[in-house]
């Protein structure tokens, strides 16, 4: 039995936005439950975007593993909800980082892919480049969900490694939303149809 944690928190320190991702897996080698709170984000000491998956882990070989359980979305949507979801990650060739999440809520089935790969450029400066694309099947006006392609993220961060499992970096964050779900950020939120944020701060794997 054992326990591992990644926390990767930024603050934009012209615009007072925090942003964090956690990870933490617990259990033995094959099965382990997964808490995973993707890029929340807090701005003017208020919730702007926030989730939190509560998953069982199974590792099928030495690089992939499948998941499944419990996600609780607490913002951008009007009113939070739990829905089910399920998911695969692992490595793909050349060393890409691989994790594809699906949920549904109220007859819509979202599919999130992310995919990342670090370069190494000296042997403790790193820049990693980061692409994730959100896909739904159906329009819910109050989870702020649009069909078909909601929105795609492009991130570089390079950062430096302190020593193992502590690393300061700095983050750009692009972000293009789409269609239906272009329309419920700038009518319900209030938003444009693209964000972009720059950040520093470290990660911390303990």
């Amino acid at each position: 039995i054992w326990f591992a944690n990644d926390l990767h928190f930024g603050v934009n320190p012209v615009t007072d936005v925090q942003k964090a991702t956690f990870k933490g897996l617990y259990g033995g080698d094959y099965q382990k439950l997964e808490l995973f709170m993707n890029d929340a984000e807090m701005e003017q000491r208020r919730v702007k975007d926030a989730d939190l998956d509560i998953f069982y882990w199974h590792l099928l070989n030495q690089f992939w593993a499948v998941k499944g359980g419990v996600n609780y979305f607490y913002r951008p949507t009007l009113t939070p909800y739990f829905q089910p979801g399920f998911g695969v990650e692992g490595l793909l060739p050349y060393f890409i980082e691989t994790d594809v999440r699906s949920y549904l809520y109220a007859g819509s089935f979202k599919v999130d892919v992310e995919l990342d790969r670090d370069i190494q450029i000296t042997n403790n400066f790193f820049i990693g480049l980061g692409l994730r694309g959100i896909f739904a099947t159906k329009t819910v006006e109050d989870a702020i969900i649009g069909s078909g392609l909601n929105k795609m993220q492009y991130t570089i961060t390079p950062y430096y490694r302190l020593q193992p499992g502590l690393s300061i970096f700095a983050e750009f964050e692009h972000e293009v939303y789409y269609g239906p779900y272009k329309n419920l950020q700038i009518n319900l939120l209030g938003s444009s149809n693209t964000d972009n944020s720059l950040s520093f701060g470290v990660e911390v794997v303990f």
